[in-house]
């Protein structure tokens, strides 16, 4: 969507995954810096005490996904949320299975190895889509 910058999509991302989250029955918290983490998706366990989930969002209008390694170890969970300004669609995964998403080729190239980072700004490969739409459940 023409005219809408990176900052607009995040909060219209944000906004769009913490009303999912609160319809849910979860409890959502913003860390007052960011620091990777995005959102703190939070839940009364009863006995258990609370149990909370760090959450990183990557919000765009269209179908992208990107990877970061500085994500790697730190037991946060990756949001993608697309098409954020017209029909939002999230897909949830660990690290780990967003690394699996990205396959072996992208993990591969220059930019992942040397600067820990790969991204598309365009899902055109149907083998991203269709493993994102099989192995993670929308939360819409």
């Amino acid at each position: 969507m023409a005219g809408r910058n990176s900052r607009e999509v995040e909060l219209a991302g944000r906004s769009w995954v913490v009303s999912r989250l609160l319809a849910h029955g979860i409890e959502v918290a913003t860390p007052v810096v960011d620091s990777g983490i995005d959102l703190i998706a939070f839940k009364e366990a009863g006995v258990g005490g609370i149990k909370a989930l760090p959450l990183q969002l990557k919000c765009a209008t269209g179908e992208a996904f990107s990877l970061n390694a500085k994500y790697a170890e730190r037991g946060i969970t990756m949001i993608y949320v697309w098409r954020v300004m017209i029909a939002p669609t999230a897909f949830i995964m660990s690290y780990a299975e967003a690394l699996a998403v990205l396959g072996e080729k992208s993990a591969s190239t220059a930019s992942f190895a040397e600067q820990g980072a790969y991204s598309m700004s365009s899902v055109s490969n149907r083998s991203v889509s269709t493993s994102l739409n099989t192995r993670i459940g929308g939360i819409g």
